[in-house]
């Protein structure tokens, strides 16, 4: 079934909507008052990050303390029946690893683990930064569930964990390879990992299996990292498109 969704053109993030304070940050109420120029008894939607959408009306337009009261409230919005989870190596250009954030999240991914494997070459990111990114996508591709990402995790402590996605899969060019259709089916919860330029280790890629992850191949071409990874959303997101 196809659901229907309100028309706007702007979304705006306040992560403590719905507290005594109704007030957008600085930086979302100098958006909304001097470059939309939005004014009072204007009518707004802002997103908590957690999947509730808002329609609020401006009550107080300052650029530097906009207040709002809500008028509308939809829970769950845009809410899938499975989630993405991808732990990915960060790229040795920073650029490129950031741009897969902003991608993914445009897609849709529920969690990425920053993963440090044998060939890892960048063992630092900014956090803050690569939230920012993620919390620009949410909002520019109108959605309200804003991914969590995870702080920098050793490769062997993440594939040890109980993990309870039905699907647990490695991207890896490898006799044993399959196509991602072999394993996951449209309405699973996914973990997918992602190795570095390098890829992953023989040692790496024998561990996982022995864990129960099961391999994939993303075509024949080489990728690079971040380009594997938008393309592994891609494809999952096509598999489901029917379920929207």
């Amino acid at each position: 079934m196809k659901i229907g969704y309100p028309e706007f053109e702007q979304l705006f993030y306040d992560p403590n909507i719905g507290t005594e304070s109704s007030c957008l940050s600085s930086e979302e109420s100098r958006h909304c008052i001097r470059v939309l120029r939005h004014q009072a008894n204007d009518f707004i939607h802002i997103v908590d990050g957690m999947g509730t959408l808002y329609r609020c009306k401006i009550i107080e337009p300052n650029e530097k303390k906009c207040t709002y009261e809500i008028t509308d409230t939809i829970p769950h919005w845009k809410q899938r029946n499975y989630r993405i989870q991808i732990g990915i190596s960060p790229t040795k250009n920073i650029a490129r690893f950031e741009w897969f954030v902003e991608k993914a999240t445009e897609l849709g991914v529920d969690e990425i683990i920053p993963l440090i494997s044998h060939y890892t070459l960048r063992t630092r990111v900014n956090h803050t930064r690569l939230e920012k990114i993620a919390i620009s996508a949410m909002k520019q591709s109108k959605q309200a569930k804003l991914p969590i990402i995870k702080s920098l995790t050793d490769f062997y402590q993440f594939i040890n964990k109980p993990h309870l996605s039905e699907c647990r899969i490695i991207a890896h060019q490898g006799e044993n390879s399959q196509p991602i259709n072999k394993w996951y089916k449209s309405g699973n919860d996914v973990i997918a990992l992602l190795g570095p330029e390098g890829g992953f280790s023989p040692h790496e890629i024998q561990l996982t299996t022995s864990l129960g992850f099961n391999q994939i191949s993303l075509g024949q071409n080489r990728l690079r990292t971040e380009t594997a990874g938008i393309t592994l959303m891609a494809i999952i997101q096509s598999m489901n498109f029917d379920d929207l």
